[in-house]
């Protein structure tokens, strides 16, 4: 997504890369905080062992079936369309956590269709 600063002295157009404080104009360094941090907003997946040990999906790009993907980890991590569509604007970025196991099936599933996404 990109925004026009709304600082007088800058007025400069950038792609918003959202913080864990929201987003910031990378030139003049104004904070948007009304424009929400995706990288913060995770969802507790806990497996069925009790394991807490959760790991960052990283989606890089939606390959040629886009609409396919974004339906995918819209119901897999239950955002809604807004939040689907902006994260799908601003890629590559980190879109849920969960465990290894839980993001390994929706990684195999998303690459299938095409996408490129990773685990950390």
């Amino acid at each position: 997504m990109k925004k026009k600063c709304t600082d007088s002295r800058c007025r400069k157009t950038f792609k918003v890369m959202t913080g864990p404080e929201g987003a910031v104009c990378p030139y003049c360094g104004k904070k948007y905080p009304r424009i929400p941090a995706y990288d913060e907003r995770i969802l507790p997946y806990v497996s069925e062992h009790g394991s807490k040990h959760r790991r960052k999906f990283i989606l890089n790009s939606l390959g040629s079936r886009k609409a396919l993907v974004m339906k995918s980890y819209l119901g897999f991590f239950d955002l809604s369309l807004h939040e689907t569509v902006e994260l799908s604007k601003n890629v590559p970025c980190v879109i849920g956590q969960g465990t290894y196991q839980e993001l390994r099936t929706l990684k195999e599933w998303l690459e299938g269709m095409g996408a490129s996404c990773s685990i950390k």
